[in-house]
């Protein structure tokens, strides 16, 4: 009798207990269904249906192609119109022509008795900067005197005057009595050794065949260099003596 009461007691608890559980659950469905709908939303079907992929394609190849009409019309367009900086590549300049002497102090002098060049040379140059040495060094070779004005290395004062702000800066004179400014070492060499070979030109008009050009270098910056300055400018009846003791000096004189 004990025991039919006790299975009659489990049976009514098992009842309560599933039936709160089922209440229990039932309301949790209700608390989640709005976040279930929204999972909805955005899942793709479980079958692994190809229309998403295919639009992520399409909208891939539409990008592409916009890219490469805008790639083709910017290039068309900077064709015929031209960069702003494009007239500044390879453009010549000049030498640049004092009608006296800039107001600076002369260090000191070289003269040499036997120079019969008739040149006035000032050489703005550091002391220390080796191509101003090169420099000297072919003035000293070919017998020439000349002024040095030594340049701060720091202050730069005693080339304030000059659009350049590297030595070694040469101002020679000229037929007219002006100065014509030089400012390259291979330049200075290339210009006073056509006018040593043959005295009748002027180193004015020798030096405008030395122009400064700029241009852009492999690194995309613009550079500015001198045209011609390891050549020699002579007239014809000299350029067809000793052409190949000429290219060989113009060779080595690009080496150094």
């Amino acid at each position: 009798m004990a025991t039919y009461r006790l299975g009659i007691v489990g049976r009514t608890f098992a009842a309560r207990l599933s039936s709160q559980a089922g209440r229990n659950f039932t309301h949790h469905l209700r608390e989640q269904q709005p976040r279930l709908s929204l999972v909805r939303c955005y899942a793709s079907p479980a079958g692994g249906s190809s229309a998403a992929p295919q639009s992520s394609f399409r909208l891939a190849l539409k990008a592409m192609a916009v890219g490469a009409l805008l790639g083709t019309g910017w290039s068309g367009y900077t064709y015929f119109k031209g960069d702003a900086g494009d007239h500044m590549i390879h453009e010549k300049t000049e030498p640049t022509f004092l009608n006296r002497l800039p107001d600076v102090k002369i260090t000191r002098k070289v003269v040499n008795p036997k120079d019969d060049s008739g040149l006035e040379l000032v050489l703005f140059q550091f002391q220390t900067c080796p191509f101003c040495c090169k420099v000297r060094s072919f003035l000293d070779y070919s017998g020439l005197s000349y002024s040095v004005v030594e340049v701060d290395a720091v202050l730069r004062q005693g080339i304030k005057w000059s659009d350049t702000k590297k030595v070694p800066i040469m101002l020679v004179r000229t037929k007219s009595g002006r100065y014509v400014q030089l400012t390259d070492s291979s330049m200075i060499v290339s210009v006073l050794s056509s006018y040593l070979r043959d005295k009748q030109q002027d180193v004015g008009e020798l030096a405008k065949y030395y122009p400064s050009i700029s241009y852009v270098n492999d690194a995309g910056r613009k550079t500015n260099d001198i045209m011609n300055k390891y050549f020699l400018m002579l007239q014809d009846a000299k350029r067809q003596e000793k052409n190949d003791a000429q290219d060989e000096e113009r060779k080595w004189r690009t080496w150094a």
